[in-house]
């Protein structure tokens, strides 16, 4: 794989920066997005894609400056990774008990209401949408996505118990 990469960079210079980068990081990267995507092989395929982005964008970026490139891996590995997530569940209809914690909010019976449902989730802050994504439609337990975004299980447990009431006010008629 690191063949592959090396082939997109001009100088020798480079590919020997690259290189260390690439034995360095790589495993890195994915142990980094393993937790959020609970699969090796998409863990994999996320590292391959940031470490090939970087290998298009090597001239770009400042390359002798290793910390730099390293916060620069991670953070497009970890949006790469939310992004994979996005498209795997975004076709899929929301199952019933994604939305019992709604209280009074019946099952959706219909596409509309299903749609209803997703689009109150995207009009609520990112915070309290990614803890109702990980939380509700994903599985996770709280103390999961405490690890998972790096907060403490009474936070995530308070952006839940916030996000509800918000989608109760957006879905409920009163």
């Amino acid at each position: 794989m690191l063949a592959f990469f090396l082939v997109q960079l001009e100088t020798e210079d480079d590919k020997e920066f690259f290189e260390h980068l690439y034995n360095k990081y790589f495993f890195k990267v994915i142990q980094n997005v393993l937790p959020i995507l609970k699969s090796q092989d998409l863990a994999e395929q996320v590292a391959i894609d940031t470490f090939w982005l970087l290998s298009q964008k090597f001239a770009e970026i400042s390359r002798r400056d290793e910390d730099k490139i390293k916060g620069w891996l991670y953070v497009v590995a970890k949006n790469k990774a939310w992004h994979v997530l996005e498209k795997k569940y975004a076709k899929k209809r929301v199952p019933e008990e994604c939305v019992e914690f709604l209280d009074d909010f019946a099952a959706p019976a219909t596409d509309e209401q299903v749609a209803d449902l997703r689009e109150a989730v995207a009009k609520l802050p990112e915070k309290y949408q990614r803890v109702v994504q990980l939380h509700y439609f994903e599985g996770y337990l709280a103390w999961e996505v405490a690890q998972i975004l790096g907060l403490k299980t009474n936070t995530v447990e308070q952006q839940l118990s916030r996000a509800r009431k918000m989608l109760k006010d957006m879905l409920v008629d009163e």
